[in-house]
């Protein structure tokens, strides 16, 4: 096993959670006790996977779906007036070889092509997973157990200092920006309030092999040039990271 140590270091502040319409609000995820603020770790899966989707480009099965996706259109009118599904990774490429999952139409003819020129599964999906096989890399949070992966626990507030904190701290919250809205979005005052942060995150990777360890970097780098960035409204400048990798060798 091959144990990697990064970290997440905001440059804007990041905001990784769900809405809460009647309250005109986004909050962290929070469980059964709304003080424990955390990021579940599907969400840095998921910043790492998108990382590592960007990085190999056409040698992906999502950047490939993706890229014939927006070649044929919406990708919600594609099998309009059509059953079948729209395949999304290797693990549901697999399943159309196999015949355990349907597609039709232009989507056959898409499947059909990618299959001839990606071989599955890809780097991506063998390093991160999908729907039928366990990836190579797994995320541990400090102060647990390599045992066990949990929610990373944070305090989220304006005037928080820039630090790094564990899983177990818990601190007191408020809300620390105010988003203009469109207000015929059921939104008369016009204000979206959002909760955020700039705590620094820090985690380990344990990859099974090289070709993990190789990938992981590859996607920390793309992180840390600002260019995948952390949670909600990414568009409005929120979730811009540095990103530092090291590997301990214990």
């Amino acid at each position: 096993m091959i144990k990697l140590k990064i970290s997440l270091i905001p440059v804007t502040k990041y905001s990784v959670g769900v809405s809460a319409p009647k309250e005109k609000r986004t909050v962290f995820y929070s469980g059964l006790y709304r003080k424990n603020k955390f990021i579940p770790p599907s969400t840095i899966k998921g910043l790492l996977r998108s990382a590592a989707v960007q990085v190999e480009g056409d040698r992906s099965c999502e950047f490939k779906i993706s890229k014939k996706l927006l070649e044929m259109g919406e990708s919600n009118s594609v099998n309009e007036g059509e059953s079948g599904g729209i395949p999304s990774n290797c693990g549901d490429l697999q399943n159309v070889l196999e015949g355990n999952m349907e597609v039709h139409g232009k989507v056959k003819s898409m499947v059909d092509e990618i299959l001839r020129t990606l071989t599955i599964p890809c780097r991506v999906c063998r390093v991160f997973g999908n729907s039928r096989m366990r990836g190579k890399a797994r995320i541990v949070f400090p102060n647990l157990r390599d045992s066990i992966v949990g929610p990373y626990v944070l305090p989220i507030g304006q005037s928080m200092p820039r630090r790094t904190f564990s899983i177990r701290d818990v601190k007191d919250l408020q809300f620390s920006y105010e988003l203009a809205q469109n207000k015929e979005q059921r939104n008369p005052d016009g204000i979206l309030r959002v909760e955020a942060t700039d705590a620094t995150i820090e985690f380990f990777v344990i990859c099974e092999d090289e070709e993990c360890k190789e990938l992981v970097k590859e996607a920390v780098k793309l992180i840390d040039q600002g260019l995948i960035r952390l949670g909600r409204y990414k568009s409005r400048g929120f979730g811009i990271l540095k990103a530092n990798i090291e590997e301990i060798r214990d």
